[in-house]
């Protein structure tokens, strides 16, 4: 009987750990609900559209969707869409699952959002992707493995960013791209509307937006500069907040000396 007891109450301990550590548990979870149009005119088309009309929650790293909400119902898969759009939303990343529910999408665009950066395990599942919009984000560089997934993109713009640093390695796997928008961008002005233009743009980022090297000589991604700078950031504000409670305690030290006087 005792024996029992314990498998039992091993079995429940398993069952737990394996829950409570799975990545799905882990993160944040969200259900997106979008305007569904059954045909929409875009850059790849008149076809099915998900226009993105309700996300009350930022995106965060690893936040996952777990489901779609349109024409009255809710979707963990969605192969009919073929285009998934949002404005003015608080994406600071990629959701993650976007891939698994529209396993068929060829356009995505996340535009004037809050995306700081974009990552390969953020793109790797959008394997028929054609056309890519992140204009008017955050994002500040590129790594060069991207897009190694991506191989029929045709569009990117990532026009109207902060991006610094592009390796320019992201052309090994664009062997169809046409056009490529990276102007509004600190390294970048440019605009490449055919595949000549496109080499051109090449050699200018090498000059441009070289990206920046470890000790070790190998490119730094771009997660680990974001973080890098978050960390200057909070520490920047840190110190502000010291300074303007030492000026405030200055203020009150020489108050408190001029009413004894």
């Amino acid at each position: 009987m005792h024996r029992s007891i314990y498998s039992t109450i091993l079995v429940t301990i398993i069952i737990f750990l394996v829950f409570f550590s799975s990545p799905l548990y882990a993160a944040h979870t969200i259900i997106i609900t979008c305007k569904y149009f059954k045909e929409f005119r875009t850059h790849i088309g008149e076809v099915p559209v998900c226009f993105v009309i309700s996300n009350e929650s930022i995106i965060y790293d690893e936040t996952y969707i777990t489901s779609i909400s349109h024409s009255n119902k809710t979707l963990t898969k969605d192969s009919k869409t073929k285009h998934f759009a949002t404005l003015n939303k608080f994406y600071h990343f990629i959701p993650q699952g976007l891939a698994d529910i529209f396993d068929k999408l060829q356009g995505l665009e996340i535009v004037h959002s809050k995306l700081k950066v974009v990552r390969l395990k953020d793109m790797q599942g959008h394997i028929h992707l054609e056309y890519l919009n992140l204009r008017g984000n955050d994002i500040e560089c590129v790594d060069g493995d991207v897009f190694t997934n991506n191989f029929k993109l045709k569009f990117i713009s990532l026009a109207d960013n902060k991006i610094r640093r592009i390796d320019t390695k992201i052309f090994l796997n664009l062997l169809y791209i046409q056009q490529i928008y990276l102007n509004g961008n600190y390294c970048s002005s440019h605009k490449a509307n055919s595949r000549q233009e496109v080499i051109s743009m090449k050699e200018s980022l090498k000059l441009n937006c070289a990206p920046l090297y470890s000790k070790s000589g190998v490119p730094m991604k771009c997660e680990q500069l974001v973080k890098l700078e978050m960390e200057k950031y909070d520490s920047r504000k840190l110190n502000q907040k010291f300074e303007n409670e030492h000026k405030i305690n200055s203020e009150l030290k020489e108050q408190l000396e001029m009413q004894t006087i």
